[in-house]
């Protein structure tokens, strides 16, 4: 749960496991940036 009173500009630490969390959600939206890069070539190349 967030903490809504605590103050924005507090840093929060990171574990271990959101930072894993992170870093496979940033690769799977690279992944898919790249599927639809494909995508849109092969449609651009099929018309």
């Amino acid at each position: 749960m967030l903490n809504l009173h605590a103050p924005a500009m507090v840093p929060q630490p990171i574990s271990d496991s959101d930072r894993l969390l992170f870093l496979s959600t940033h690769q799977r939206f690279q992944q898919l940036d790249s599927v639809l890069k494909y995508i849109n070539g092969v449609a651009l190349f099929q018309r």
